[in-house]
């Protein structure tokens, strides 16, 4: 993800010095990007079932966090680029996904496996009909709709089920997941090794706040300091 939104902010700043990030093999990692943290997303809602149950206090403090968070991005990008602002981005959706975790988790992998296939076809459908500003979050923006992050319901939910499935599949029912349970007796360095390569997830939503201004900035700077002028801000 960050080493794409520097292709992208390169572009952003100064247009046709780098790779395309629109095309070609820069152009198919969003979705990939976007797929993998809907489906660790799910993965981690399993998981979080499995240890704790009854934590409903975690639950509502990380559905707060999602939607102050999916806030600020579309306050900060209404400023920055308001004629592309974030409407429903990945931060939104996953919210949503939050939101309705309680209901998926109860729900039998078939239901669930089959309501992702339902999102994929409706995605596909969708995306050919007129939309409106009613239907933007599930797939069909107004003509002429443009936004920096958009992901709606269908058919990127799909991903997050998919998680789900993938989290039971993996931990299940009693499964005591983590890195010690992982790595048990071996040698502490190692121990050290896997904690600080797993850091970045341990505070994914911090990362992925703060990672794009950090990025835009330092671009910003080597472009200037070259002696050229960003196209942006």
């Amino acid at each position: 993800m960050a080493a794409y939104h520097v292709v992208y902010d390169i572009e952003l700043l100064l247009p046709g010095a780098g790779p395309d990030p629109f095309g070609g093999v820069w152009g198919a990692l969003p979705p990939l990007i976007a797929s993998s943290f809907l489906a660790l997303a799910g993965a981690a809602a399993v998981l979080a079932q499995t240890r704790s149950p009854s934590r409903r206090g975690r639950y509502l403090r990380r559905v707060t966090l999602l939607a102050g968070a999916a806030l600020a991005v579309s306050l900060v990008t209404a400023i920055a680029v308001p004629d592309r602002w974030v409407r429903f981005g990945i931060l939104h959706l996953m919210l949503v996904c939050a939101l309705l975790t309680p209901l998926l988790i109860r729900r039998s992998s078939a239901t669930l496996a089959g309501l992702g296939a339902a999102l994929l076809g409706v995605g596909v459908v969708i995306d050919s009909l007129p939309g409106n500003w009613a239907l933007l979050a599930v797939g069909a923006p107004p003509p002429g709709f443009r936004s920096v992050d958009f992901w709606p319901v269908a058919p990127w939910a799909s991903a997050y089920l998919a998680g789900i499935l993938l989290g039971r599949f993996i931990f299940g029912e009693g499964h005591r997941a983590g890195r010690r349970a992982l790595l048990g007796d071996a040698p502490a360095r190692l121990h050290r090794l896997v904690a600080a390569l797993a850091a970045p997830g341990r505070h994914s939503l911090t990362f992925y706040l703060t990672h794009q201004p950090i990025i835009i900035a330092v671009v910003w700077v080597v472009i200037t300091t070259s002696g050229r002028r960003p196209a942006w801000p």
